[in-house]
């Protein structure tokens, strides 16, 4: 009856494939395009306005993003939502604590999967683009999202890979998620709770989603975006974000 049982297995394989397919496209097809195809200002002010990356940074970011089955676009937004796209750029505590440094924020908690050590990350902030880009890589390349063969299909799954990458496989992806909880979350919905704007007590994958929305338009993005297309020799590239209903 081995036999059996290895078809039954398999046929449920193929099913469960099936779904996982049909999902991802159900929800690619409801992105929104967020920045019209074409160019969006000169080369020179797209330089000017991102001084610390250089063309080959921006060629790295393509090759982080794509490995790691992440639109580049997606991957830009959630850095500049995160730093702003400056490698020293630091969040401290009152204490004056480095909670959270460079371009993806890497907060001690999150300096083993960034594979480095806390004096490292303390140090990161002083590193160029080029240095902290691998860092980049290496956090994407150990979450257990990407480590599951799963595509980050919207800026929003890439947020929410920076943001609750623990619970990403645990309890979805969809707008309405919840990923953390007033007073049974403690002190993660606590120093997060300005995601939660309508003051509803929880913070989910959709306000994750509303607070990148708003960063398309920001020069700075716009900038970023601008050489990606051009590394990329795709006008067409733009970030994707599920949208509103």
């Amino acid at each position: 009856m081995s036999w059996y049982k290895g078809a039954i297995a398999g046929l449920a394989g193929l099913v469960t494939l099936w779904l996982l397919t049909r999902s991802s496209s159900a929800a690619s097809s409801n992105l929104a395009p967020s920045v019209p195809a074409g160019p969006l200002m000169d080369a020179g002010k797209a330089k000017s306005l991102t001084p610390d990356w250089t063309d080959e940074d921006y060629r790295t970011l393509v090759e982080i993003a794509q490995r790691n089955k992440i639109n580049p676009a997606d991957l830009w937004l959630v850095i500049v939502s995160e730093s702003g796209g400056k490698p020293w750029a630091v969040n401290r505590r009152a204490d004056g604590f480095a909670n959270a440094v460079g371009l993806i924020q890497i907060t001690q908690s999150a300096s083993g999967t960034a594979g480095i050590t806390e004096e490292q990350r303390l140090s990161v902030p002083s590193w160029s683009v080029t240095m902290q880009l691998p860092l980049v890589d290496k956090f994407f390349s150990k979450l257990p999202w990407t480590r599951a063969g799963r595509e980050y299909t919207h800026a929003g799954l890439v947020y929410e890979g920076v943001f609750a990458p623990g619970i990403m496989l645990l309890r979805g992806t969809s707008p309405d998620t919840v990923l953390y909880t007033k007073g049974k979350d403690g002190d993660a919905y606590k120093f997060n709770s300005g995601f939660d704007k309508a003051n509803k007590g929880t913070i989910t994958v959709g306000d994750l989603i509303e607070h990148v929305r708003p960063l398309v338009s920001q020069s700075t993005y716009r900038a970023g975006l601008q050489r990606l297309r051009e590394v990329m020799g795709d006008p067409s590239v733009s970030p994707g974000l599920p949208s509103q209903s």
